[in-house]
């Protein structure tokens, strides 16, 4: 976090500690997921298709005593999903199968903006296109429908990898003083007058 970019309060904080140095949270050792006890691991990615979390999911979905809670929307397809939509067992690429006991809850948490802080950001802005990258293809088509009837200007929502040209107009208007025009013209040897 750049610190230049939050309010006098809490640089006033930073100065006098670190207010992201927590007593009691530590970066996660893999050796900590056999420990006995209560724990608390936030880990990504919050879908549980790769990384920590899925390797966590694994090694505790078992047990009734664990509990995972899911952080958002998952895609169809990953473990994320199948585990919202009640799954009692994953199967894995491997053939592994994991049995899911464990407490499954969600909560809505999402770094990303819905359409209400997409529009807000836009009114805000006043962009002069706008460029969709993440999100349900319907969904994305209907907010992509509204930015163009609601603010009239160009939406694209290319696929993954796809580019997108968005036409420019090289036209940059400039005020010039006209004695500045007049000493670059006869430095150039432009005028004489």
């Amino acid at each position: 976090m750049f610190i230049t970019w939050t309010n006098q309060k809490i640089k006033k904080t930073f100065v006098q500690r670190n207010m992201f140095d927590f007593k009691h949270i530590k970066p996660f050792d893999k050796a900590y997921a056999d420990n006995p006890g209560a724990m608390v691991v936030f880990a990504t990615p919050g879908m549980l298709h790769a990384g920590l979390s899925l390797q966590l999911f694994k090694k505790w979905a078992p047990n009734e005593n664990n509990m995972v809670i899911m952080p958002g929307y998952c895609v169809t397809g990953t473990v994320g999903h199948k585990v919202l939509s009640g799954a009692k067992k994953v199967e894995f690429e491997n053939r592994q199968v994991v049995d899911i006991k464990m407490s499954v809850q969600y909560m809505s948490f999402s770094a990303h903006a819905d359409a209400k802080g997409i529009m807000q950001l836009i009114r805000h802005c006043e962009p002069k296109n706008v460029l969709l990258v993440h999100g349900e293809d319907k969904k994305m088509e209907f907010i992509s429908q509204k930015i163009v009837s609601e603010f009239g200007i160009n939406c694209y929502k290319p696929a993954n990898g796809e580019t997108v040209s968005i036409p420019t107009n090289p036209n940059v208007p400039v005020d010039v003083s006209v004695s500045l025009i007049k000493r670059e013209a006869r430095l150039a040897g432009w005028y004489t007058h």
